[in-house]
């Protein structure tokens, strides 16, 4: 799995927040937060999920988790 630095792919992106691929592709559109296409997959900037969701610390734990 391709891994750039500060980024995650989206699928796991979804599962540390418990959302939807769909949903965070959403996010994505909406530019709430920071992604990029490398072929046929989608990765985030795992800050941007930090912000996001800063109010809660397990989300925050999975997210650092996710990233390593």
């Amino acid at each position: 799995m391709m891994r750039e630095e500060g980024f995650i792919p989206a699928s796991v992106a979804a599962r540390a927040v418990g959302v939807n691929p769909t949903t965070i592709y959403r996010w994505v559109e909406r530019g709430e937060i920071t992604g990029t296409r490398i072929g046929r997959a989608w990765f985030v900037l795992v800050d941007d999920l930090l912000a996001r969701h800063e109010a809660a610390p397990i989300i925050q734990k999975a997210i650092r988790q996710a990233a390593q």
